[in-house]
């Protein structure tokens, strides 16, 4: 790995716990992602299309080359965005930040348990072992009390709707990243942005008619996050994008992981949530286990 692909990464990690802080503390969690979006494709565009202008980057030459399959793990990769952008709202509406973002950055274990379980790709003894650390993890976690009721009844936790949620946007994040990283092969990370922005034209319409008169309140009280998270959001993904044409795709979603920690810490610190100890110890414990499967599954 390239040191700016490290460092491309790290940033966007960081990013991207900035990101999750400001949605958890924003009003209408909707509103404000939505906000957000559109300032992320108000920022990208210009510079976007300028590149593809001055770098000669034949869109319509690469539209004409893409197979149905490519075509179809775009579409794939946009309808999990679109999921995303909802189940990602819906997490932080009740749910403490130092541990429904844990539990939604599980996209490494998802995507290696698929290729085990469903592709039945060979998995090496350090991806076995990154399973198991990240599952133990995710269970100390969801820990409040180091007594035998809470140990073993951490496990009935996963079926609480917040917790549930959390994980249904690790295994949607798993899938657009798998889509996204097969596209962004055939199409120019340039390009592949612009494509992206679809997901607002699917998503705005609904959040317009649930939420219409939110909007101008969201944007008194939170106006200063709503154009930091646009800085971050779209721009940081497109960081992630320009990595995957500089290191394997393992190693970029196991260092992405240290978001995991991040974001903990800043619920812990910043927001003064419960059960500090046990979630920053969780944290360490994920990414130890993430940064396993995606370097060495």
């Amino acid at each position: 790995m390239t040191g700016l692909a490290l460092f491309l990464i790290l940033l966007s990690a960081i990013l991207h716990a900035f990101k999750s802080l400001f949605i958890k503390t924003s009003g209408n969690k909707y509103v404000f992602t939505l906000l957000y979006w559109v300032g992320g494709d108000i920022l990208i565009f210009p510079p976007v299309i300028a590149y593809l202008l001055l770098n000669d980057v034949n869109e319509l030459q690469l539209i004409a080359e893409t197979s149905p399959y490519i075509w179809g793990m775009l579409g794939l990769g946009i309808a999990a965005h679109a999921i995303y952008f909802f189940s990602q709202a819906k997490i932080y509406m009740k749910g403490d930040l130092s541990l429904v973002y844990p539990l939604s950055r599980l996209a490494p274990l998802f995507v290696l348990l698929w290729g085990l379980f469903v592709l039945n790709e060979d998995v090496s003894g350090l991806g076995i072992a990154g399973i198991i650390v990240t599952i133990f993890g995710t269970w100390v976690i969801m820990l409040e009390k180091f007594s035998l009721r809470h140990i073993f009844g951490t496990v009935k936790k996963v079926r609480e709707f917040t917790i549930f949620m959390a994980l249904f946007t690790s295994i949607i994040s798993a899938v657009f990243f798998i889509a996204d990283q097969v596209a962004v092969l055939h199409f120019h990370p340039a390009l592949f942005v612009v494509f992206l922005s679809v997901d607002m034209l699917i998503c705005a319409p609904i959040v317009i008619w649930k939420c219409w008169g939110e909007f101008g309140k969201e944007w008194r009280n939170n106006k200063r996050n709503i154009i930091l998270t646009s800085f971050f959001d779209y721009p940081g993904y497109y960081l992630v994008l320009i990595a995957f044409a500089l290191a394997p795709l393992s190693y970029i979603v196991a260092l992405r992981q240290l978001s995991v920690v991040i974001g903990v810490v800043f619920g812990y610190l910043l927001l003064k949530e419960p059960y500090g100890k046990f979630r920053i110890l969780g944290s360490v414990i994920i990414f130890a286990g993430s940064f396993l499967i995606g370097a060495f599954g």
